[in-house]
């Protein structure tokens, strides 16, 4: 195995971001359910990932980080209100059919509104679809909110401690 030349130079700081990671991780998953919000975790899960590994590019950038997930859960937000306004309709498909259509809407709304709005950051669409799937939870999308909102601004205090990991 060959170990990245910037990590013999700088083991410390792969120790410490990497530690970091694991603390912010541990927080949200003590605060949701780790089971039944696997997808959402997963999302908050990359979002830390790129937001310790890249401290200092523009893929965690404030707009991306926050915009991103910010426009993924108002994406759910409106499809749960969208199931919440059909919920009177007779569909002719079945429950799975009706989560394949929402699932997939939340992904591709979601990957619309932020490359319009210049927020691409793709563990937001993995936010839209698992508040989608597990059934939109005001709870859920706080707590991962501000999850997120927490790790990047302790990101932003110790940002000229941090390095560019990737």
């Amino acid at each position: 195995m060959i170990i990245d030349s910037k990590f013999k130079s700088y083991p410390a700081k792969y120790v410490f971001q990497t530690l970091m990671t694991v603390a912010a991780s541990f927080i949200i998953l003590i605060l949701l359910d780790a089971i039944a919000e696997a997808v959402v975790i997963a999302s908050f899960g990359a979002s830390t990932f790129i937001i310790f590994t890249m401290p200092h590019m523009s893929n965690s950038s404030p707009r991306r980080i926050l915009g991103g997930n910010l426009a993924g859960t108002l994406v759910a937000l409106a499809i749960h209100l969208l199931e919440i306004a059909a919920t009177g309709f007779e569909i002719p498909w079945s429950r799975n059919t009706s989560l394949a259509l929402m699932g997939s809407l939340a992904i591709g709304i979601s990957m619309f509104l932020m490359v319009i709005t210049n927020t691409e950051h793709p563990p937001a669409s993995g936010l839209a679809l698992g508040l989608t799937l597990d059934g939109f939870n005001l709870r859920t999308a706080v707590i991962t909110l501000v999850g997120v909102f927490i790790v990047f601004s302790v990101k932003q205090v110790l940002k000229r401690h941090l390095i560019d990991l990737v």
